[in-house]
């Protein structure tokens, strides 16, 4: 993993009230959608399924990411330094195909915007299998 620089993080309780009321409001719509996910998680991990956990895992890794793409667009050209340097470390969190397939997904419900990702992820890495499995040696 890439060692990041120091003094470049951000952490919340740092920031002024105005602005971390900002990334609140920012979240605001989702709230109830990442509580749930997380306690799917919670659920998952208490029943000890392996799988359970790993799809609830997954399914909170795309809600994150859905998030992270929200808050790097909604504060990449804010007047304040921090706020474009939290626009900066969401987004670095995000693949190039996650900013592909987020981009145009604003209308949808946040729901729909983590199967939108889901079937995109899907499709890359079924097209990446099939281009592996064609290739012939010699």
């Amino acid at each position: 993993m890439e060692k990041r620089k120091e003094g470049l993080e951000v952490n919340m309780l740092d920031l002024p009230d105005k602005l971390r009321d900002e990334i609140q409001a920012a979240i605001q719509p989702t709230n109830v959608e990442l509580y749930l996910m997380l306690n799917d998680l919670i659920n998952a991990i208490s029943s000890n399924d392996g799988q359970a956990v790993a799809q609830s895992s997954y399914r909170n890794g795309l809600g994150i990411a859905v998030v992270n793409f929200d808050l790097a667009e909604k504060f990449k050209n804010h007047d304040n330094l921090l706020m474009k340097r939290v626009s900066t470390l969401s987004g670095e969190m995000l693949t190039g195909l996650m900013l592909k397939t987020l981009a145009d997904t604003g209308d949808l419900t946040f729901g729909e915007r983590i199967e939108a990702l889901h079937l995109a992820m899907r499709a890359s890495f079924e097209a990446r299998q099939r281009a592996e499995s064609n290739v012939e040696f010699d």
